[in-house]
């Protein structure tokens, strides 16, 4: 239905050599750090692909955290991924519903956006996911390309994680 190119090694690669980077600019070491980076992410702007997933994907949606920063550093270094810099630190963790294969997690902010967007990273488990100051909802597909349904195990604060400290954060 719509299949999702997994992370290749580049991308990997990429990410491992900037997991020092992160934990400085998450401010603890204590939880794994986020890898949510341009080249692990699809963006889907064909309106084709974009109705179908609006349409038959099961969505999640969640309210903005009025106190994250929409900004940019130098207009275009974003500080969502800085919370050492005020960047956003509210997070949602999702699983999927009675699955339990390799899934792949995607985003559709309620800004009026066409944008929706795909991690290629592969997800075993659970997943903490930032909410940024708008309404967001996320949604998953299985490696085959078909919509599994999610639902929340949890919600924490970056730097106050507890129990889902090392929950992949995306």
């Amino acid at each position: 239905m719509l299949k999702i190119k997994p992370q290749g090694l580049v991308g990997w690669l990429a990410d491992m050599l900037m997991i020092p980077f992160m934990y400085i600019l998450q401010g603890t070491l204590a939880e794994s750090p986020q890898r949510t980076h341009r080249w692990n992410n699809v963006k889907i702007w064909d309106w084709r692909r974009r109705h179908t997933i609006l349409q038959k994907f099961f969505f999640i949606a969640f309210h903005g955290d009025a106190k994250a920063k929409k900004s940019l550093l130098f207009g275009f270094i974003p500080l969502f991924h800085m919370p050492v810099f005020g960047g956003w630190r509210t997070f949602v963790v999702l699983e999927p519903v009675c699955y339990d294969g390799v899934w792949f997690v995607g985003w559709h902010p309620a800004d009026g956006s066409d944008l929706i967007g795909i991690s290629r990273i592969p997800l075993y488990g659970q997943v903490r996911l930032t909410i940024g100051p708008d309404e967001v909802s996320f949604f998953a597909i299985n490696a085959d390309g078909n919509p599994i349904e999610l639902r929340q195990a949890g919600k924490g604060k970056i730097g106050q994680a507890g129990t889902f400290a090392k929950v992949p954060l995306l």
